[in-house]
Formats: structure tokens, C-alpha cells, sequence
């Protein structure tokens, strides 16, 4: 298919966005697809910056699009928001399962990781299960009371993995990788949204995600129950036991993530699987923009801005 990667916006962030993923989309190694720059040569046309656009709560830019407008068959989206709003049919990392809809939507990953995971110990880890992350959510601290010894687990809340580069931050990076190394399981919580970077940069090294999140959509095609095992938010407390009866399966499970990560979620695959599945939406007929008064998320999204921006009046004032 000859596809034409666009942005709603045309601020620098949204062109530096749209070259990153042009830029994945040209280490396809499948080669089914085609970039192109014609919109009306193109068969799916992929907006994947609505997340770079927190204070467009109605998201007018990308409704109002005139490649929106003009070309309602074929206009998709990809969305890596931890709250997403479903304005266009397309791929989606954290849509949450009560809002996820099968003829409009198709759970996937990331189009990158957050952290390079490449330069990983190959040594056999040492540590049962491992968790570094944030302290959000309705899990995590559930998630960072666990003890093992043979565990590790940090609150990161003092660092920004999203924020200016430093080497207090390089260190911290460092010091992801090495843990995860170190892991024969890795703990993914839910956070803000049901989606998680860290299932995948997990995949990515060989390691076998532990996936805590009830509402996480999984993506359909792969056999997770082996590269993966999933907890119910309930029974957070019940995950060291449960991982030291799974223990003696890690090879085969580890073989496995490894495997399923290089098929479908990889740098050189990922554009290819992201097409795939607009292709079937289309054929489907998942077309066009969602009625906007139907849309819940959007109500909540302005909610969340104007306490935003109300906040934000009253500490500067």
C-alpha cells in the first residue's frame, strides 16, 4: 500500500515527529508498503501526532484537517497518548479495554522505545523480577511494596526519562538497563494509561514481561501466555510466588519474548504491522471521524485542561 505519513500540526515538534516515523517506515525489511508524499496516490493516510497536542482538547486541528475533510476513507491515526480519544479509526498503545472497539480500533506498541535496551548484560540474570518506575497510578504502589530477595525495586519519581538530557538522567538510564539485565522478569504496572513502555523495551532484550493492567488491550496475533505472564491488579501481592513457580520455565518464555518482539514490534517491522492493521480497518470499514458528541474523552480531556490551566494561573499569580 502507498502510504502518506502527515501531522495535524506543523510546529517543529510535529515535523521532527513525522521524520522520526518516516524514518522507521524506511527500515522495513517486509517492504510490502511505500512511502509517499501524494495524498491522493496514497491508500491509507497515517496522522501520528495527536499527542503532541495537549492544549487542543477538541482536537480541531486534526478533525478540521483538510486531509481529513477530504479523504474520510482513508485517513488513520496513530495514537501513543495515555489517554487517548478516538477522533479517526487506527492503532492505539493504551486504549483502554471499555472504550476499545474492534472496528475502529487495533492495540499496538510504540514506534520507538523510550530506552535503549540494545546494550543489555548477557550474562544470565541474577534477579528474579525487577520494577523501576514512577510512582502513578492505581497500581504501582501496590507494586513498589513488594520485596524479594532476589528483586529489585525503585521509585523513580525523581527523575524525568521525558525531559532535557543530563547526567544525572544518563545515569539513571544506565542503571535501567542494567537492572533489566539483570531480570528474568520484569514488572509492568499500568501507569497514567493502560500501556506501557517498559512491556516492550522487556520484549526487546530477551526479558519476560509481567503485565498489571486489567484494562490493557492486548495486540492480537501473538501467543502472549508464552513470552508473557499477566496479574490481575488484585493479587499485586501474589506476584513473587507466582514468579518463583514459573522460574524454571524462563528459558523457553525468554526465547519467546525475544521472538515475538523482532516480528511485530521491532524498528524494522513496526511500520509494516502499523499498515497491516489499518489495511484491515479499512477493508472493514472502519471509516472516518467519530461523531464528536459522542465522544466522553473529549468532555474529560477539557475538564483535565481548564484544572490544568487554572492551576497553573494560580501558582503564577
Amino acid at each position: 500500500m502507498n502510504v502518506l505519513v502527515a501531522t495535524a500540526g506543523d510546529h517543529s515538534w510535529s515535523r521532527a515527529l513525522r521524520a522520526e516515523v518516516e524514518a522507521v517506515a524506511r527500515l522495513d525489511r517486509i517492504g510490502e508498503h511505500t512511502l509517499v508524499a501524494d495524498p491522493g496516490e496514497a491508500e491509507v493516510i497515517l496522522f501520528v501526532d495527536p499527542h503532541q497536542h495537549p492544549s487542543d482538547w477538541r482536537q480541531r486541528a486534526l478533525r478540521r484537517h483538510p486531509l481529513v475533510q477530504e479523504f474520510p476513507e482513508k485517513v488513520f491515526v496513530y495514537d501513543e497518548r495515555d489517554l487517548p480519544r478516538d477522533s479517526l479509526p487506527g492503532v492505539y498503545v493504551s486504549m483502554p479495554r471499555g472504550s476499545f472497539d474492534p472496528h475502529r480500533h487495533r492495540a499496538f506498541a510504540y514506534y520507538r522505545l523510550a530506552n535503549d535496551v540494545g546494550g543489555v548484560p548477557e550474562d544470565p540474570p541474577d534477579l528474579l523480577f525487577s520494577f523501576q518506575g514512577r510512582r502513578v497510578g492505581p497500581v504501582r504502589p501496590a507494586v513498589l511494596a513488594l520485596s524479594h530477595p532476589r528483586a529489585v525495586v525503585e521509585d523513580t519519581s525523581r527523575y524525568d526519562f521525558f525531559g532535557p538530557q543530563s547526567p544525572l538522567l544518563d545515569d539513571a538510564r544506565r542503571r535501567y538497563r542494567e537492572v533489566m539485565g539483570r531480570s528474568k522478569f520484569v514488572l509492568c504496572p499500568r501507569g497514567s494509561g493502560t500501556g506501557s513502555f517498559r512491556l516492550f523495551e522487556a520484549l526487546a532484550c530477551g526479558r519476560v514481561p509481567v503485565v498489571v493492567s486489567d484494562d490493557w488491550v492486548a495486540p492480537e496475533g501473538i501467543a502472549w501466555e508464552t513470552c508473557s505472564l499477566r496479574v490481575p491488579e488484585r493479587d499485586v501481592r501474589t506476584i513473587p510466588g507466582r514468579l518463583e513457580a514459573l522460574e524454571p520455565q524462563w528459558p523457553e518464555l525468554s526465547t519467546a519474548a525475544a521472538s515475538v518482539y523482532r516480528e511485530w514490534f521491532a524498528g524494522d517491522v513496526w511500520f509494516h504491522r502499523a499498515v497491516e492493521h489499518c489495511r484491515e480497518l479499512r477493508e472493514r470499514g472502519a471509516l472516518g471521524l467519530r461523531r464528536q458528541w459522542l465522544d466522553r474523552q473529549m468532555w474529560r480531556a477539557g475538564a483535565r485542561h481548564w484544572k490544568h490551566t487554572l492551576a497553573t494561573r494560580r501558582r503564577s499569580g
